[in-house]
């Protein structure tokens, strides 16, 4: 995918995330059909937004989603801070089209895992954990019918994430099986 077509992709996604809008698909000569090409879509589509990023998110993790979005493996996507909200809120349903929920865990660190070569390790994961919260996933999207477009669309538009509501912090999680 040249750069010009994913800078293309990002400002008609950008348009639909600030105009509250859908797209059918992206237009066939910038639609991403990899994973790479997807999240380089994502990463321009982020810096064209200019939102501050509160997390991330990982989708697909179960065989099910991945049947169902005929994915082969999970994938990443951000989740902007404004759309980061505490347990008891009200939202409006008008703001989300899918409304999808997911009961998830969200984990909040406590210090940066800088990128480098190998994997962190499960240890070093769990020490960088500062809290651990139940949380709802609200799972939307900014094409009309997001099952239709394929998952590198997906992975381009922020993995379908909506917004994320948490829960209270668990105590003595790190003690939990």
């Amino acid at each position: 995918m040249k750069n010009e077509a994913a800078r293309q992709a990002a400002s008609l996604l950008a348009e639909a995330w600030q105009m509250g809008m859908t797209l059918r698909e992206l237009p066939e000569p910038c639609r991403p059909r990899t994973a790479a090409e997807a999240y380089r879509v994502q990463d321009l589509l982020t810096a064209e937004l200019d939102f501050p990023v509160g997390g991330w998110k990982i989708g697909c993790t179960s065989a099910v989603a991945r049947r169902l979005l005929k994915a082969r493996g999970p994938f990443a996507g951000r989740i902007f801070a404004s759309r980061i909200f505490d347990s008891g809120v009200t939202l409006p349903s008008a703001g989300y089209r899918v409304r999808g929920l997911e009961g998830e865990f969200a984990f909040r660190l406590g210090r940066d895992l800088p990128p480098r070569k190998r994997a962190y390790g499960r240890a070093e994961v769990k020490t960088a954990v500062a809290a651990l919260h139940p949380a709802v996933e609200i799972v939307d999207s900014r094409y009309t019918d997001w099952l239709a477009v394929g998952v590198a669309s997906l992975i381009a538009d922020q993995g379908v994430n909506g917004a994320l509501v948490l829960g209270k912090a668990v105590r003595g999680w790190h003690d939990l099986d």
